[in-house]
């Protein structure tokens, strides 16, 4: 197997919480706003994802937690270059 079942859930969780925070900061945050820029929240997305995969799947293997979010992030990136 090439991902663990634990490095999974921590795939899935920092994916799934990447994507929506970029889809959040894309489609309903304000592009006007003063107090906290857009591009702000554009950087602080993978962040976000990987502490909530952090808490979620309370691992202490970082180096296949940060692999697991490497791929996360790229497929985000992706699909976010798509749209």
């Amino acid at each position: 197997a090439i991902l663990s079942s634990l490095e999974m859930r921590f795939f899935l969780t920092n994916f799934l919480v990447t994507l929506g925070a970029y889809g959040l900061t894309s489609f309903v945050y304000p592009s006007e706003a003063t107090a906290l820029p857009r591009i702000v929240l554009m950087w602080a997305a993978p962040i976000i994802g990987t502490m909530a995969a952090l808490l979620v799947t309370r691992t202490s293997l970082l180096g296949r937690g940060l692999g697991a979010q490497a791929l996360a992030i790229y497929a985000v990136s992706g699909i976010y270059c798509v749209v």
